[in-house]
């Protein structure tokens, strides 16, 4: 790729007036940008919680999981990715188990069943789970 393709045949005074360069107000960025992640659920002393607002998932979705024992994560969350930010651990399901830990990623497709998110050694195991838009 070259540096134009990334203007989708647009010239670049046009590609830049789609950018919104003025200064957000401090309210918005300590309310809305850096906004405490909510708690979606928690088990066993082990958390989820969502970190985009509700508004994003048209396009993404960002979920943390914070795991010292074990969680459940459902099927039917559709094909998304998993990032290990913390500890080690591993996936446990009737697939086997599936080791993971601190900077490694694994891919989840879609026709995965449930499985239990499992820490291993005396640390929290976290996790941060992206998924794809909502349609």
């Amino acid at each position: 790729f070259e540096k134009e393709d990334g203007l989708l045949d647009l010239d670049w005074d046009t590609a830049l007036s789609a950018a919104d360069l003025s200064a957000m107000s401090l309210d918005y960025l300590n309310n809305y940008v850096l906004r405490t992640p909510e708690i979606a659920r928690e088990e066993n002393g082990n958390v989820e919680e969502q970190l985009v607002p509700k508004e994003a998932k048209p396009f993404f979705n960002l979920k943390r999981f914070k795991v010292s024992t074990k969680m459940a994560i459902p099927d039917g969350q559709g094909f998304h990715c998993i990032i290990a930010t913390q500890g080690s651990g591993k996936l446990s399901g009737d697939f086997g188990d599936v080791p993971i830990k601190r900077g490694q990623s694994l891919f989840i497709p879609t026709c995965l069943s449930g499985y239990d998110l499992v820490s291993e050694g005396s640390g929290i195991l976290e996790v941060v789970y992206c998924y794809p838009p909502e349609i």
